[in-house]
């Protein structure tokens, strides 16, 4: 299927449309070919072939794995918000598959947005990377009261779910939920394990969550990836 080089329309052009109604009509679900399979098949330079290539991952429609290939974008989650619905929940009404990888947790200070409401007392740290049908979307970093944290880690934080775990086996009520959402730039090492590019911002995350007599049991600052998650809320003008 080689390209038509009398077309005015540019062959990098040219190739990107292709490209895209591929992968819109499904015959791309996963990885994509080698450069050198779609210089053969369309008849064109490796230059022509990265610029198409490199076109397509602005838009979003695909993602470069450094070392490992290039890949069709998973299909966006999207967290309405207005209800406190926990990750693996958000994940599982897009009917993708969630999991989950523990980095790290320990005792901790807490960050500057937590120490504006709670003061310096000592926190307890859990680290978290999520993931949806394999792909990494968000990095956790969730922090809780000392007696929260250390029970919690009793369990195993690699396949259970935490709000579960919270009003389930601590037998703790969320009621509810303060959160700020923002756009900023994140550590080379956690973009690392987000497989996102380090110099690209982040939607960022800071949520802080009560009991019903408005004690604090979580603050969650959380790095989602914009290529594959996205907040909506719904908005009614009031009248007068």
């Amino acid at each position: 299927m080689k390209l038509d080089h009398k077309n005015p329309l540019p062959l990098h052009a040219q190739l990107k449309k292709k490209l895209s109604e591929r992968i819109n009509n499904g015959f791309y679900s996963d990885r994509l070919p080698s450069e050198r399979e779609f210089m053969d098949e369309y008849g064109v330079s490796r230059s022509t072939v990265r610029e198409a290539i490199s076109s397509l991952v602005k838009e979003g429609l695909l993602i470069k794995r450094h070392g490992v290939g290039t890949f069709v974008s998973p299909k966006p989650i999207q967290d309405w918000l207005g209800n406190l619905k926990s990750t693996t929940e958000t994940i599982t009404e897009m009917n993708l598959q969630p999991d989950v990888q523990l980095i790290t947790h320990g005792e901790a200070r807490p960050p500057e947005p937590l120490q504006k409401m709670i003061g310096d007392e000592t926190v307890y740290f859990i680290k978290r990377l999520r993931f949806a049908d394999g792909h990494p979307i968000a990095l956790e970093n969730d922090y809780y009261p000392l007696n929260i944290g250390r029970q919690l880690t009793q369990f195993d934080l690699n396949t259970e779910t935490i709000y579960d775990l919270l009003e389930n086996k601590l037998l703790l009520r969320l009621n509810k939920a303060k959160q700020v959402i923002k756009v900023g730039k994140i550590e080379k090492e956690d973009s690392e394990l987000l497989q996102f590019e380090e110099d690209e911002s982040v939607l960022i995350s800071e949520r802080f969550i009560t009991s019903a007599d408005e004690q604090w049991i979580e603050f969650s600052n959380s790095y989602f990836r914009p290529d594959m998650y996205s907040f909506s809320i719904d908005l009614e003008r009031k009248n007068g």
